[in-house]
């Protein structure tokens, strides 16, 4: 179990703090292994198959070594600490306060129903860009229709099949505009019921002296006091400085670990620096997301949310606005003034 996506050890062998590097993985090395995991089944068809090594499969990407795989220690720091925080956490309200099965039950409807919150949204986004699409469309054959209307004569049987296109385009946006209604209703119904949950999960917790928000409270402000600030466009995640700053002390004892001290410093070497993969650039576009649609996301209308959306994006990278957005700031920019009487 657990074993190096790098080299060929386990978790027992790297766990030990005077273990020696193990060989490095290649793709004939993985191939191989993969055929070794597949062959199981040929030789006892009722025996489950055991991973060789950690693998099942051979690799997505045969031409490319795993050497040559950066590993992205950012991310790679921050799931390893938000787990570990998670984890304690279920922990304290498992064993520790003997949550009931009742509210452990809440607790899950809770999750169930933000996840299914979360799909109807996205959902609802893909269904609206394709009615923004069709409409448009639509829209343009309805004009054109409309003066085709005008120039036919109107006993002609061109006037009346023009009429009855009309007729079939007007439904056609009608019925995208009652599909939109319905994600609406259902992402509304779907609030509610969140909500509802919610305020049962909240009774459920307030007979119990000791609730997991106050076990949440105090281990935040022990971060607190090691400067330590769980951000909200990270959903109360740590982010890669305060995972950084909590995993000063990390032992080896995980996979990520062994990974960043066996693999990464290496990698380094090799590639003289991995600064042009970094992953900053990643953790910056998701604050401009949140960002953006803390700016746009109360917009009920899909079509002007997005035109705002794109209209901000392009002042932002047209160099010219940005020149003159500079120019504006640095002339309105408090001067050194030149005081000929002393102030004191």
């Amino acid at each position: 179990r657990h074993h190096c996506p790098q080299c060929k050890l386990n978790c027992k062998t790297w766990s030990d703090a005077d273990h020696e590097k193990g060989a490095q993985w290649t793709n004939a090395g993985l191939c191989e292994a993969a055929r070794e995991f597949a062959q199981q089944e040929q030789v006892d068809p009722t025996v489950k198959k055991k991973a060789v090594k950690g693998v099942v499969e051979p690799p997505h990407y045969p031409g490319i070594e795993p050497v040559n795989f950066v590993v992205p220690i950012l991310h790679m720091q921050m799931g390893k600490v938000n787990k570990i925080i998670g984890g304690c956490s279920n922990f304290i309200e498992e064993e520790v306060e003997n949550i009931p099965s009742e509210e452990i039950i809440g607790r899950r409807e809770v999750s169930s129903e933000n996840a299914v919150l979360e799909s109807l949204h996205l959902e609802r986004e893909k269904v609206l860009f394709e009615k923004y699409v069709v409409k448009r469309e639509l829209r343009i054959e309805l004009r054109e229709a409309k003066k085709k209307l005008k120039s036919a004569d109107v006993a002609s049987e061109q006037f009346i099949k023009i009429e009855e296109d009309i007729l079939e385009i007007t439904t056609e946006i009608n019925e995208w505009d009652e599909v939109e209604e319905d994600w609406r209703q259902s992402i509304q119904s779907s609030k509610e019921q969140l909500k509802a949950k919610k305020e049962h999960l909240k009774k459920m917790e307030s007979k119990r002296p000791l609730t997991a928000q106050n076990v949440s409270r105090k281990i935040q402000n022990v971060f607190k006091n090691n400067h330590i600030h769980p951000e909200a466009y990270h959903g109360g995640d740590l982010n890669g400085v305060c995972s950084r700053r909590l995993m000063v002390d990390a032992q080896p004892i995980s996979p990520k670990v062994h990974i960043f001290e066996d693999h990464a410093a290496e990698q380094q070497r090799k590639h003289g620096g991995v600064a042009d993969k970094s992953e900053d650039f990643v953790e910056l576009s998701h604050q401009d997301g949140k960002r953006e649609h803390r700016r746009t996301g109360r917009i009920t209308n899909f079509e002007k949310q997005h035109i705002c959306a794109q209209k901000n994006e392009w002042v932002m990278s047209d160099p010219k606005i940005q020149t003159q957005i500079n120019e504006v700031q640095i002339f309105h920019r408090r001067k050194n003034l030149k005081r000929s009487l002393p102030l004191g």
